[in-house]
C-alpha cells in the first residue's frame, strides 16, 4: 500500500453515536443531553405501570394527585397574594422615600445656591477692598 495524499482518511467509519466530551455525571445531565430519550422512557414506564397496577389502585394515586396539586396551587395562590402585598407595601415605602430624597435635593441646592450667591458677594466685596487699597498705595 502507498501512502498517497490523495486519498481522503476514512476516520468516520471508527467513530461512534457517542457524543464527545465527558460522560454525563448525573441523570439530569444525562437528561439534557438525550431528551427524547427521556419522554419515550417515561411514556413507556407509565404504559407499564398502568397495565401492572391494578385499577383501583391507579384510581386511589389519581385521586391523591389530584388533591396534592390542589393544595399546591391554593398555596401558590397564597404565596403570591402575600408577594403581590410585600411589593405594593416596598412600592409605596419606597415613593415616599424618594419623595423625601427629593425634597431634600431641593434644599440642598437651594442652600447651595444662596451660599455661592453669599461667596460671590463677599469675593466681589474683597476684591473692590483690595483695589481701594491699592489704589490708595499708589497716590
Amino acid at each position: 500500500m502507498s501512502d498517497s495524499p490523495d486519498l481522503p482518511i476514512r476516520s468516520s467509519l471508527t467513530q461512534s453515536g457517542i457524543p464527545e466530551g465527558e460522560p454525563p455525571e448525573t441523570y439530569v445531565d444525562l437528561g439534557k443531553d438525550y431528551p427524547l430519550a427521556l419522554i419515550v422512557g417515561g411514556l413507556g414506564l407509565g404504559i407499564l405501570a398502568g397495565a401492572v397496577l391494578p385499577r383501583g389502585l391507579g384510581r386511589k394515586l389519581a385521586r391523591g394527585a389530584i388533591a396534592a396539586s390542589a393544595i399546591a396551587i391554593e398555596a401558590g395562590r397564597h404565596y403570591s397574594t402575600q408577594v403581590a402585598q410585600a411589593a405594593e407595601e416596598g412600592r409605596e415605602k419606597f415613593g415616599g422615600l424618594k419623595n423625601s430624597a427629593s425634597a431634600y435635593g431641593h434644599t440642598l441646592a437651594n442652600s447651595a445656591e444662596q451660599s455661592v450667591r453669599k461667596s460671590r458677594a463677599s469675593a466681589m466685596n474683597t476684591i473692590g477692598k483690595v483695589i481701594k487699597l491699592v489704589s490708595d498705595l499708589r497716590r
